[in-house]
């Protein structure tokens, strides 16, 4: 959509670092470290987002190596979805499908009545993927945020990984309490 747009900074990248704790009643430090495979994105745009936006979907899995699989769905008001199905090796771009044909299917309810597909699949040009949610991280009137599975299909092999995904819905925001508390964080340029 010409209002929003979306950037995968770093599809795949290793992390590493700690975090110091320290709790009122405990006078000691404790530092947890930790180290791994990590994924960064950008989205950004103008305010209200449900002026263009009916909702967006997202998933992206680590797959064996230093390969991730991205899904990118949104569907607009107005016009034709757009989709972008993505495959990395090592952070390099070796699969770009902008137009994949994608189908969000297994509908289930969050405790504030947000439906949402819970199994995403996309494919054409050679490469098909199934994203399947699990358990919920983050749940919302307009937002979901839940572990998922993948398994990737590319000539007749498939190899499966794990992930996070999102579903936004961001009409609920438009809602005056929801707008004012979006405006007092979002800074609009």
């Amino acid at each position: 959509d010409r209002d929003h747009s979306w950037l995968p900074a770093a599809p795949f990248c290793r992390v590493s670092g700690q975090i110091t704790l320290r709790e009122e009643h405990n006078p000691g430090l404790e530092t947890v470290a930790f180290a791994g495979t990590g994924y960064h994105d950008h989205n950004w745009g103008r305010l209200p987002f449900d002026a263009s936006i009916r909702d967006w979907s997202w998933a992206r899995a680590a797959l064996c190596g230093e390969r991730s699989v991205i899904l990118y769905h949104v569907r607009p008001r107005r016009g034709l979805p757009v989709s972008h199905l993505l495959l990395f090796e090592a952070g390099r771009l070796v699969h770009h499908d902008p137009q994949a044909d994608v189908r969000l299917d297994k509908p289930v309810w969050n405790g504030f009545g947000t439906r949402y597909g819970s199994r995403l699949t996309a494919g054409g040009a050679g490469l098909q993927v199934v994203f399947q949610f699990g358990r919920r991280l983050d749940s919302s009137p307009f937002y979901i945020r839940a572990l998922c599975d993948a398994a990737l299909t590319q000539g007749g092999r498939t190899e499966t990984g794990h992930g996070i995904g999102e579903y936004l819905r961001p009409r609920p925001l438009s809602r005056r309490l929801a707008a004012s508390a979006m405006k007092a964080r979002i800074v609009e340029r």
